[in-house]
């Protein structure tokens, strides 16, 4: 796989921006989103944050959610991530 050009831009932090957006889009708060996909809104706010990787089965849950819309962002992102998310998995 080639690597993208260093940005700077942690993909986590890419990733949070593009599912608060989608969240705030929908209307839902960070608690009430957290409930559709079994987790806290702390939770959510990490991820938003980029503060916690996402997993491969919250990804797929996160696209299931019909008000999101997502369309396949979340998980196009998340599968070009997959290098970089093993890594940190990896280092801790």
């Amino acid at each position: 796989m080639q690597q993208p050009p260093a940005t700077g831009v942690s993909p986590l932090k890419v990733f949070g921006k593009m599912l608060k957006f989608y969240r705030n889009r929908s209307g839902l708060t960070s608690d009430q989103l957290g409930a559709l996909v079994n987790l806290s809104g702390s939770a959510i706010r990490k991820l938003e944050s980029g503060r916690q990787a996402p997993i491969e089965p919250l990804v797929d849950a996160l696209e299931a959610i019909p008000g999101l819309r997502c369309d396949g962002a979340l998980r196009e992102l998340f599968d070009q991530m997959a290098e970089y998310l093993t890594a940190i998995s990896a280092s801790r």
